[in-house]
């Protein structure tokens, strides 16, 4: 897990060389487990997007501000990893302090990180606004979890990634919350605009259906096919050395994929979702690199509005009956593939980049954007252009 402070709401430096601006301070935590276990990597940080002028530092360091002066002061939280970090800050043995600001901001993984907000002194008082932002939350859950989410009650404004949750987390904390899709650095994603071969014909990431992977193994050997598969177990801390190198590996491979495999968020564990239908972080990551997708799509809602376009997803019986099919069915329609391809990577540039999600924060916490993060959006549309023509 790790805490990032965020000195400004803005957009780094080093983009395209601009100074960093001088605006309203934010305040960021950022909760989630160790970001070095590999399971644990499904979503996008802020502070790697460069829309928010996040820095990670160790408590006690500091770093320059980017105030006019440019003097340095310390930073009175930064990154925290480790089993170990946490249970000092659940204890309070970490003092952490914040300056008065326009914006905290706290996104959590789980439920139960919403404790750790408890360390951070004077957050409420020395803040104008504040938001929280919780990943994942199935609404079976949030009923049975009423003491967790009256902390929430504390935040100005709530989010959170799964809109069947929406009504059941406003009634435990007496006011609406509000539904933030995922999202995905698409730039990062994107295989624009000079796009890799796809020397990976199939690629699984994560969960799967026994059946359709077991057709797919005898199918793609059949062929002398490149089948990608995840070997590890679930529940097993796969450490990585560096999140961000494992996120970066993680974007050329899908990028490098033909096709790629999608279903409902936890399809195969109906005891936890109690038939709540969600769409998970894949399907943003498999548009943004181009791949098409295949799988079944979530009957929901959101899934409808928010992947509204002609093959965002080619379905696939989850009893695998007619997975070989299909795929070869496919193969015989090159243009199909390549305009699905195309469609898929251009519409994710144009509408599920992570800074239109920091952007809908921004405007319902009453906060203008930063004129920086308009350079992510032009430079999100020419990659769509390129993607599209």
């Amino acid at each position: 897990m790790g805490c990032e402070c965020a000195p400004r709401i803005g957009i780094d430096g080093d983009l395209d060389g601009l100074p960093r601006p001088h605006f309203g301070e934010l305040r960021l935590l950022e909760i989630r487990r160790d970001p070095h276990v590999a399971r644990n990597e499904y979503h996008q940080s802020l502070s790697d997007l460069g829309i928010g002028s996040l820095r990670r530092r160790q408590l006690g360091d500091t770093a320059g501000d980017g105030r006019r002066d440019g003097r340095a002061r310390p930073v009175r939280f930064g990154l925290l990893l480790g089993g170990t970090c946490l249970l000092e800050l659940a204890a309070g043995a970490l003092d952490l302090r914040l300056d008065d600001g326009d914006l905290f901001f706290c996104r959590f993984q789980t439920l139960r990180d919403l404790l750790y907000v408890n360390a951070v002194q004077g957050w409420k008082d020395r803040c104008r606004t504040s938001v929280c932002w919780l990943d994942e939350l199935y609404s079976a859950e949030a009923v049975l979890s009423r003491n967790y989410l009256h902390i929430l009650k504390r935040f100005d404004h709530v989010f959170v990634g799964f809109k069947g949750s929406v009504d059941a987390i406003s009634q435990v904390i007496g006011r609406r919350c509000h539904f933030l899709p995922y999202g995905v650095d698409a730039i990062r994603f994107s295989p624009y605009p000079n796009p890799p071969a796809r020397v990976i014909d199939v690629y699984s990431l994560g969960r799967r259906l026994d059946g359709l992977h077991r057709t797919l193994l005898q199918f793609t050997a059949e062929r002398n096919m490149f089948y990608v598969y995840e070997t590890l177990q679930a529940g097993a801390e796969n450490l990585v050395s560096s999140h961000r190198q494992h996120r970066e590996s993680l974007a050329n491979q899908i990028k490098r994929s033909r096709y790629f495999l999608v279903a409902p968020g936890k399809v195969n564990l109906p005891q936890e979702t109690r038939g709540q239908i969600e769409v998970p972080a894949r399907f943003y990551e498999g548009a943004a690199a181009g791949t098409v997708m295949i799988g079944q799509a979530p009957d929901c809602e959101p899934f409808r509005q928010l992947f509204d376009w002609k093959d965002a997803v080619i379905t696939v019986d989850p009893n695998s009956s007619d997975v070989a099919d299909v795929l070869t069915e496919l193969a015989g329609q090159p243009e199909r593939l390549c305009e699905a391809s195309r469609r898929n990577a251009a519409e994710a540039l144009l509408r599920h980049d992570w800074s239109y999600r920091w952007k809908q924060i921004l405007a319902i916490a009453g906060l203008e954007p930063m004129p920086q993060l308009g350079l992510r959006e032009k430079r999100l549309k020419e990659l769509a252009d390129t993607a599209r023509n």
